[in-house]
């Protein structure tokens, strides 16, 4: 008889979904993440302690998409998760993950929305993102009021319009 630990396929149930929402055929290094019949501990990237996974780090991997919802008991004892310089662009909250400790997800497309819920995780670090809005020119006449409106999600969120780096009142 072979003992199947819940936690462990709770973890390769998550890990599979990383796989598809984040366009894991695409990786740069994807190696044993296909293979049938392969333990996760061979898989790149990822880190097992007592036989669940408590790191990942896919860091510069050509991850593409939105991160997916973990259900509950996936990915309980993760400690690290290492996503930056990807081009992921949707991060669910990931707070009931209460052992996290490091989270690295600067250098990708995500939005206040996606930032914010996980921002009180100790060792979060999301700072730079790429660019989530186009480039806009805009010729008006001096004197003339102006109304600029950008969309963006979150509700923390703090602004400040620069003309020539220097910072514009109002």
């Amino acid at each position: 008889n072979t003992l199947i630990d819940v936690g462990s396929i709770a973890d390769s149930t998550a890990l599979t979904k990383f796989y598809v929402a984040l366009g894991g055929d695409n990786w740069t290094d994807n190696t044993i993440w296909t293979v049938a019949d392969q333990r996760i501990e061979n898989w790149s990237g990822v880190t097992l302690t007592a036989g669940r996974v408590t790191a990942i780090d896919l860091s510069d991997n050509n991850l593409a998409g939105g991160f997916p919802t973990l259900a509950t008991g996936e990915l309980d004892q993760l400690v690290t998760l290492l996503l930056n310089g990807n081009a992921i662009e949707g991060l669910p909250d990931l707070r009931d993950l209460t052992a996290l400790t490091d989270l690295q997800v600067q250098d990708n497309f995500l939005s206040f929305d996606d930032l914010e819920p996980n921002s009180g995780i100790s060792g979060v670090v999301f700072v730079p993102q790429g660019i989530l809005l186009e480039e806009e020119d805009f010729l008006f006449n001096e004197g003339e009021n102006v109304l600029l409106d950008r969309t963006v999600g979150g509700s923390a969120n703090v602004y400040e319009w620069r003309k020539d780096n220097a910072v514009l009142a109002g």
